[in-house]
Formats: C-alpha cells, structure tokens, sequence
C-alpha cells in the first residue's frame, strides 16, 4: 500500500503535499522526539543531526520496500535501528 501511495506520490504534486503532511510528517515528528529525549538523558551526543538520521533509519526500509529485493522484516528493521544508532552514539574521534 505505501509503494502505491509513494508511485501517486511521484505524478501528483498535491497528493504529494498532502501524503507528506498527513503520512511522512507525523511519523517523523514522533521520531524526532525520540531522538530529543535521548539528547536529555545523554544517551547520544547533543549534536546529533537529527534529520539526518532520521533519514538513515528510514531510507533502507523505504529502498527494500520498493525494489522488493529482500524482506522487510522485524529483523531487518531491528538491524538498521542498531547500525544508525551505533553510529550517531560515536564522538566523531575515529571518524577519519
């Protein structure tokens, strides 16, 4: 059902306007609490650019949805949560 709504999503600008608003926002919005509270409990740094990871969490699911070429799992999910919150814990000092 998504994979359809993002194909209509691609061809109607106002359906686009109004699936962000409606879908994508809220569901984002929920995220970034998330990630604010973890910033207050010093569970990852301060800095962390939200956005950012919000797009690294969410763009692998996004990519197996629409090319359908692995399962989207639980375990899947569970992974890619471990991998990017792994990565927005590190200070930057093995960074490069």
């Amino acid at each position: 059902m998504v994979a359809a709504l993002l194909t209509e999503a691609q061809t109607d600008p106002a359906f686009a306007a109004e699936y962000r608003e409606r879908f994508v926002e809220p569901r984002r919005q929920q995220a970034r609490e998330i990630f604010r509270r973890a910033i207050e409990r010093g569970e990852i740094p301060a800095d962390t650019k939200v956005e950012v990871a919000l797009d690294l969490l969410y763009g692998p699911l996004y990519h197996r949805l629409l090319h359908g070429h692995a399962p989207l799992n639980d375990r899947f999910v569970r992974e890619v949560i471990d991998m990017v919150l792994d990565g927005v814990r590190r200070d930057g000092r093995d960074a490069h």
